[in-house]
């Protein structure tokens, strides 16, 4: 009898060894993985800090929003009267109109971003040489749509004029295209194909000088028509504006901006996706979106 049960402990003793071994097994595969994934997005960060390393001395301004203070700290509204909107990298800082919103939080793709409500708000940003871009540039921003607004819903304005003449503008028009105008000798127009997603944070990147220009999404070219044109914004003078068509009053954007970078200088296509895989990590790690959706982004880089 004692034989039997000294038989029976130890089969127990070994189903419990066994299951020991499969549970710390299960821990160390998932601590694995976990270590995996916060390894690659360490490595995400070091590209995104390797876009401004590089581009640094070519960087024109920066509007992260993430420094404006002068805002209703119970309603958001930026101050009605032109509240001050810092350029982090240099001083061309710009002013508030008609009550866009402040946003934080899990609202934005970094800390901070601005609301616009399709309707009459904008940033201005007055008159700079650099900001003209004559030579050439690249325009990046992180927009969150939420329908159409006014038709062409300008992200980013420069004229001096209702046509952009003398300037350019990048807008999202019908059938859902992002498309960049130029108005120099003649309007020439490139444009992205169906590649903008309502109620969706994305990464819009325009790079352009006198050899064509090209539109990207979510690091991704698709640039549809009007690659090859080459006209360049002349040096006359005139504000810009974000979230309104410039020196007018209507194509106001509806919907979130975050991050907006320019510079007098174009840039390749793997730097533009290091600043989409830094975005899409902050998206991640702050719950917005999944980790199925994370990797099917990831999949539709490649």
């Amino acid at each position: 009898m004692n034989g039997v049960i000294k038989k029976a402990f130890t089969l127990i003793e070994l189903l419990v060894v066994i299951a020991i071994i499969g549970i710390l097994s299960g821990l160390i595969i998932v601590t694995m993985n976990g270590m995996t994934n916060k390894a690659n997005i360490a490595k995400a960060q070091v590209f995104s800090n390797s876009l401004r390393s590089t581009l640094m001395m070519r960087t024109i301004a920066q509007y992260t929003f993430d420094d404006i203070t002068d805002y209703d700290p119970a309603t958001k509204i930026i101050n009605s009267t032109g509240g001050n909107i810092p350029d982090s990298w240099s001083d061309n800082e710009g002013r508030a109109y008609n009550n866009p919103i402040l946003k934080d939080g899990n609202d934005c793709i970094s800390d901070k971003c601005v609301s616009f409500d399709g309707a009459d708000d904008y940033i201005e940003l007055p008159d700079s040489p650099d900001l003209r871009l004559t030579t050439g540039g690249t325009i990046s921003a992180w927009i969150y749509p939420k329908s159409l607004g006014e038709s062409a819903g300008r992200l980013i304005d420069k004229g001096v004029d209702l046509s952009m003449t003398n300037g350019y503008g990048i807008f999202i028009g019908a059938n859902n295209y992002i498309s960049m105008k130029v108005n120099a000798v003649a309007t020439q127009t490139v444009s992205s194909n169906n590649s903008v997603t309502f109620n969706q944070w994305q990464l819009v990147t325009i790079t352009f000088n006198n050899y064509g220009r090209k539109i990207y999404i979510n690091g991704i070219d698709k640039t549809s028509s009007g690659g090859t044109q080459t006209a360049l914004p002349p040096n006359v003078a005139g504000s810009t504006r974000i979230g309104q068509r410039a020196g007018a009053t209507d194509r106001t954007f509806d919907g979130l901006i975050d991050d907006i970078r320019i510079y007098n200088a174009t840039i390749p296509t793997s730097q533009i996706k290091e600043q989409y895989y830094a975005g899409l990590n902050s998206l991640l790690n702050s719950g917005r979106i999944n980790k199925e959706e994370y990797q099917n982004r990831l999949v539709g880089m490649k």
